[in-house]
C-alpha cells in the first residue's frame, strides 16, 4: 500500500514538474516571439523611416543638381556669346586693318583716290583700334589662335613701316623703292594674306562651325 502512495506521488511529482517546465517553455517562446516581433515591427519602421529620408534627400540633391546644370548651362551659353562678339569684333578690326594696309601700299592708284599720305593715317589708326582691343581679349580664344594674332599683328606693323621707311622715304635715304615697294606688296597679299585666312578658318571653328 506505501508503495502504491509513493508510486501515486512520485508520478504526481514528475508529472508537475513536467506540466511546469513544458508552460515555463512555452511562455518563454511567447516572450521571445513576442520580442521578435515587436524589433521585426520597430526595425521595419526605422527602415521605412530611412528609406523616407533617404528619398527626401535624393530627391533634394537633384534638384540642386539640376540648378547646378542650369547654372552652368546659362553661365557657358554667356561665355559663349561673349567670345562670340570676341571673336566677330577682332576679324572685322583685323580684316579692315588688312584692308586699308593694302590700299596704303596699292601699285596703282586710280585716278581721284585719296593721298597716300591719307591712306596712311587710315591704315595706322585702323591698326591702333586693331591692337588696342585684341590686345586686351586675348583670354577669349586659345593659345594658338592668340599666338597667330601676335604674329599676324607684328607681321603687319612691319609691312607698314617697310613701306613708310623703305619705299616713302626712299628717294631721301637713297634705296630702292621698287623693289621694296614689290616686296611689301607681296607679303600683304601673299603670307599675311594665307594667315589671316587660317585665322578666320580657326575663328570659324571656335564659333561652332565644323569643318
Amino acid at each position: 500500500m506505501n508503495n502504491e502512495i509513493y508510486t501515486a506521488l512520485l508520478v504526481s511529482i514528475l508529472g508537475t514538474g513536467l506540466v511546469n517546465f513544458i508552460f515555463r517553455t512555452w511562455i518563454s517562446e511567447r516572450i521571445k516571439n513576442a520580442i521578435k516581433n515587436e524589433y521585426d515591427q520597430k526595425l521595419e519602421t526605422h527602415k521605412a523611416i530611412l528609406k523616407s529620408q533617404s528619398d527626401v534627400e535624393i530627391e533634394r540633391l537633384k534638384s540642386q543638381l539640376a540648378l547646378v546644370g542650369i547654372e552652368h548651362q546659362i553661365r557657358f551659353s554667356k561665355l559663349h556669346e561673349m567670345r562670340a562678339t570676341v571673336v566677330a569684333d577682332t576679324y572685322e578690326k583685323l580684316r579692315d586693318l588688312h584692308h586699308r594696309l593694302s590700299e596704303y601700299i596699292q601699285i596703282f592708284e586710280p585716278a581721284g583716290g585719296k593721298p597716300k599720305d591719307q591712306r596712311r593715317q587710315i591704315a595706322y589708326e585702323s591698326h591702333e583700334s586693331f591692337r588696342s582691343y585684341f590686345q586686351t581679349k586675348l583670354i577669349f580664344f586659345p593659345k594658338s589662335t592668340a599666338d597667330k594674332l601676335e604674329k599676324i599683328n607684328l607681321d603687319l606693323v612691319r609691312a607698314f613701316n617697310n613701306f613708310t621707311f623703305g619705299v616713302e622715304m626712299a628717294p631721301q635715304m637713297g634705296g630702292n623703292s621698287a623693289e621694296k615697294w614689290m616686296e611689301v606688296f607681296e607679303a600683304v597679299t601673299g603670307e599675311i594674306k594665307v594667315a589671316l585666312d587660317e585665322i578666320e578658318a580657326e575663328f570659324r571653328e571656335l564659333l561652332g562651325e565644323k569643318s
